[in-house]
């Protein structure tokens, strides 16, 4: 019975949840507002609620009415939205990857690879260490903290700002910047981010450290990448002949939901290597040369399971990571506007505008990004569910654990209301729907 109980438990809570997502859909839509703040907002919501209720028992159970007040006490709304990381980790982050991965046009990431290269490693380094620099000197944490949270908040995720891309026909160019420098930081930040948990856990650098830790682990930092491209490519290419092969559209689908998990299970477990690089190598071979070999309906049926894959997890990781928000401690709301403004105002623009400015000097003069697409890069590096995910995988036993996870969730929050709410209105004071005779030609 209890065994029977639990599975209805799930079951209840992941249709709530999904509920919650469809009528936020539906009511954003309406107000012109990005679905994955409606998400952030509904979540903080219900975690308001829930205390609301507590408070409301209490106040009953001092009356007459004890039994009511009891019954309100217990009626706990988050236990419907509990975080675990390892579902968040194994289950959405490879279903967001391979979406993303999936249905990037390969032609057009092969001609800013290295604008995206620039980013997701120089542009990294340089975000972790201005972001540390900025908490251990004006917000008085360790070193150790400090950059442990620079490497798990320097992940970006664009997805409410893809989203905003689409409907005003942004250059594809730009868009495969912004969505190609997502994967690959993704997968770099989270190896960056492991490599620091590690030394932070074994205690092999605090504030005494020298960079020998760092140098040592440089290594293990290649060893992971080169990993995760070769297992990407071997099992992309593998399930993209079986999938070629295999005349069942039901077949289909369910060998590509294989591939993304498989392929992010075997790269972290077996090899300890990037999931999420491996997973974006696989989705680039099936979305841009296995689907070649299939019929038109079957990539059509494709196009479409994973648009809903991705629908149900990016809702379920906001509501989740907004419910996470609505519980954070107010003490440290100090921390959480200092990292903001570093993450958002300071680290975030020196590193692309550096970036770029690196990759211009290399490029033919005609073939450079202007400064309106570098601002738009720049406002468009939101954080979200890698984020979220990593900062879960810091042990409770950690003194600084509950501060980290109040900090992504707050600094989170802050790219969304900031950044997604006011991309659109920054597009267009831009220009950017003013479009060419030869661009609305194409379009």
């Amino acid at each position: 019975m209890g065994e029977h109980s639990l599975i209805l438990y799930e079951v209840i809570s992941i249709l709530g949840l999904l509920s919650v997502s469809s009528l936020v859909y539906l009511i954003c839509k309406r107000i012109q507002v990005p679905f994955a703040v409606g998400l952030l907002i509904s979540g903080i919501g219900i975690a308001l609620i829930d205390k609301l209720l507590i408070q409301f028992g209490t106040a009953v159970s001092a009356t007459a009415l004890v039994n009511w007040g009891t019954a309100i006490q217990q009626f706990n709304l988050s236990q419907f939205i509990e975080f675990s990381p390892s579902i968040v980790f194994f289950v959405f982050l490879p279903t967001l990857i391979f979406e993303s991965a999936y249905h990037l046009n390969y032609r057009t990431f092969r001609g800013v690879i290295w604008e995206v290269m620039t980013l997701s490693f120089l542009g990294l380094s340089i975000s972790i260490g201005i972001i540390g620099a900025i908490l251990h000197y004006f917000a008085g944490l360790p070193w150790s903290v400090s950059l442990l949270f620079g490497s798990l908040i320097s992940a970006t995720d664009p997805v409410a700002v893809l989203a905003i891309f689409k409907e005003m026909r942004i250059p594809k160019r730009l868009s495969t910047i912004v969505d190609g420098e997502s994967l690959l930081n993704d997968g770099t930040a989270l190896i960056i981010f492991q490599i620091f948990l590690a030394g932070v856990i074994g205690a092999q650098f605090g504030d005494d450290m020298t960079a020998w830790f760092l140098v040592e682990q440089g290594g293990h930092l290649l060893f992971t990448i080169v990993s995760a491209l070769i297992i990407g490519a071997f099992f992309g290419w593998m399930f993209s002949y079986l999938i070629a092969h295999s005349l069942n559209k039901g077949v289909q689908l369910t060998l590509s939901i294989i591939l993304a998990h498989v392929t992010f299970i075997v790269s972290e477990v077996l090899f300890h290597a990037s999931g999420i690089l491996a997973v974006m190598v696989a989705g680039i071979i099936v979305g841009n040369f296995g689907k070649r070999k299939m019929h038109p309906s079957a990539q059509r049926s494709f196009k479409d399971i994973w648009q809903f894959l991705g629908f149900v997890s990016n809702s379920l990781v906001f509501l989740l990571l907004g419910a996470k928000l609505g519980q954070v401690n107010f003490s440290y709301w100090p921390y959480i506007l200092v990292s903001s403004v570093a993450v958002i105002f300071v680290a975030r623009p020196i590193s692309v505008f550096l970036s770029f400015w690196i990759t211009n000097s290399l490029r033919p003069k005609d073939y450079a990004l202007g400064w309106k697409d570098q601002l738009v890069t720049t406002w468009g590096g939101l954080r979200g569910a890698l984020a979220a995910a990593a900062v879960l995988l810091i042990p409770e036993s950690y003194p600084y654990a509950e501060q980290l996870q109040a900090m992504t969730a707050g600094v989170i929050f802050m790219t969304f209301v900031l950044n997604a709410m006011t991309m659109k209105g920054l597009l267009k004071w831009l220009k950017f729907h003013d479009y060419t005779v030869n661009e609305r030609i194409q379009f």
